[in-house]
């Protein structure tokens, strides 16, 4: 083989490399794992949240709070159930489908602080490094 024939098959097979790895990549990102919560209205740190699959859908549980001042550590407006629960522990986030490459929608999330229930959006940032979560 001449050296012509090398450069170009090392070459060829460098690029086929790079879109494997690149294909593989955004296959698999996905906000299955273990993300920090961030305030919306501070920027600090509020928790840890453990995110699952299960059944084709998403599931959340929050698996540490960070507490403040006057805050109890208790979901004390959740609705049924979950009224007055320790917030570990608690699954915040149910049935939540993907619906494009880096999208998921159609479940509901329930804020600790209020006992409120939202539908819920997310967004996984172009790196997968971050979740943008809306309800």
């Amino acid at each position: 083989m001449n050296q012509y024939k090398k450069y170009t098959l090392a070459v060829f097979m460098g690029l086929l490399l790079s879109i494997f790895a690149a294909v593989s990549f955004a296959a698999t990102m996905s906000p299955v794992g273990t993300w920090t919560t961030i305030s919306n209205k501070d920027g600090k740190s509020r928790g840890i949240v453990r995110i699952w699959k299960s059944g084709g859908k998403l599931y959340g549980k929050v698996l540490k709070i960070y507490k403040r001042k006057c805050d109890t550590g208790l979901c004390n407006n959740c609705p049924g159930g979950m009224k007055n629960k320790p917030v570990p522990g608690l699954t915040i986030l149910r049935g939540v489908k993907q619906v494009s490459k880096n999208e998921w929608s159609g479940g509901h999330i329930i804020d600790p602080e209020t006992g409120r229930t939202y539908r819920v959006k997310i967004t996984m940032s172009p790196n997968g490094k971050r979740l943008i979560v809306r309800g």
